[in-house]
């Protein structure tokens, strides 16, 4: 009797590897991985007509369209700032925010953008190869310089950079980028200087100043121990000089500047 079981098991397993096997060479299909579609670097030309695609995956807290910076290190009395620019649904956001040494909480800002002033964004990324662009790192700038992480994506077009010596760098598209996406994050959702408590609020205001080639700032004759650029310095309002020294180049400037209550003056200077 067990004879007869092992024998008819035998048959039955015999059976199934042949008909079946044979059935699923006949009948199955195995799926074959598809290639995906190359991606195409957006152009760079000017006349390129850019249309603003801010759609996103329903539902989804992934955004498919960003720009993020992210300033850390310097010397500054903020461990951390960033300028995002964002899609939330269809609606592109300007969102600005500062860590304070010891502090979980950020102070933060957030407004909305126009199409247009997100075409605007992406047009200048595009015009300056910021999906290619790579990482410039000075050590020798590393405990005194700010670094810059910039992370781009765009659908599937995505890309994260740093540099940590933006005024000496000489690839001017790493500046034009970043200053285009500074310059409208903070004109949109507001500064978030830091607070000089020996002053009222309503007298004082703040100063953006830039320079090339970069330099060390001296306002009022006081060393501010930074170099340009230098964002969201705050001072009382009224009449101020600023001197630029850089050494090694032979330069040596004084200019003054206006500082209204509760307005942020921008400087850009060409020392050369």
């Amino acid at each position: 009797m067990a004879d007869t079981v092992k024998v008819s098991c035998y048959s039955i397993v015999c059976w199934l590897l042949l008909f079946g096997t044979t059935a699923l060479g006949q009948n199955s299909e195995i799926p074959q991985p598809t290639p995906e579609s190359p991606l195409t670097h957006p152009s760079s030309s000017s006349d390129a007509e850019v249309r603003p695609d801010i759609s996103t995956r329903s539902g989804s807290d992934d955004f498919e369209h960003y720009v993020r910076i992210h300033r850390t290190g310097g010397l500054s009395p903020f461990s951390k700032i960033e300028w995002e620019i964002i899609v939330r649904g269809e609606t592109p956001i300007a969102k600005h925010a500062k860590l304070m040494v010891g502090y979980d909480e950020p102070l933060h800002k957030m407004v909305l953008l126009t199409a247009e002033e997100f075409s605007e964004v992406w047009r200048k990324i595009e015009q300056n190869d910021g999906f290619i662009l790579y990482d410039v790192m000075d050590p020798a700038q590393a405990l005194s310089q700010p670094t810059y992480d910039v992370e781009i994506r765009r659908g599937e077009m995505k890309n994260s950079f740093r540099i940590n010596s933006l005024s000496r760098e000489s690839d001017v598209r790493y500046r034009e980028i970043l200053h285009a996406i500074i310059e409208l994050v903070t004109s949109r959702a507001g500064t978030i200087p830091f607070r000089n408590v020996f002053y009222d609020v309503g007298s004082m205001g703040w100063v953006d100043l830039d320079a090339r080639p970069r330099a060390w700032v001296i306002i009022d004759d006081r060393p501010t121990n930074e170099q340009t650029p230098l964002f969201t310095y705050e001072l009382p309002a009224g009449k101020h000089t600023v001197r630029l020294v850089a050494e090694e180049k032979g330069i040596d400037r004084v200019y003054e500047f206006t500082v209204q209550p509760g307005i942020t003056t921008i400087l850009n200077l060409d020392l050369k």
